[in-house]
């Protein structure tokens, strides 16, 4: 009977966001994360587009302006004796979206504001986002 220990050093080479590197998806634990993450979640990436006004950042097909709020997906950190690793929750943060163009590219920042301190992050592909309710 496998262990976990040996399951994980099978799929030592596997990597979250790629395929299986050994052809077992069914037992590799990034393969199976992506799927628990990405199964019924209402959560998306920013989709850059050019529209009739520029490039423009969509969520859900519809345009996110300049100072509208959106929920900022929240991750747990993790680490083990393998590596550091992330997973999705399934709540999140509003935030103020904001963007400008600098040297041909759309710069876009998120803006939070805790315990009266206001924080500044860049937008990074990686992040999902949703529409408040």
């Amino acid at each position: 009977m496998e262990t976990s220990e040996t399951i994980r050093e099978r799929h030592a080479e596997c990597w979250f966001g790629e395929g299986c590197a050994v052809g077992r998806e069914d037992d590799c634990p990034p393969t199976i994360a992506a799927r628990k993450r990405d199964k019924g979640t209402a959560w998306s990436s920013l989709e850059l587009r050019r529209d009739g006004g520029g490039l423009r950042h969509y969520l859900d097909g519809e345009p996110v302006h300049c100072g509208r709020a959106v929920m900022l997906q929240a991750i747990e950190p993790c680490w083990d004796d393998y590596g550091e690793w992330s997973y999705a929750l399934q709540q999140g943060k509003r935030v103020r979206y904001e963007a400008s163009i600098q040297d041909r590219e759309i710069r876009a920042t998120l803006h939070a504001v805790v315990e009266g301190h206001e924080f500044i992050a860049r937008l990074e592909k990686w992040m999902r986002f949703r529409w408040p309710e």
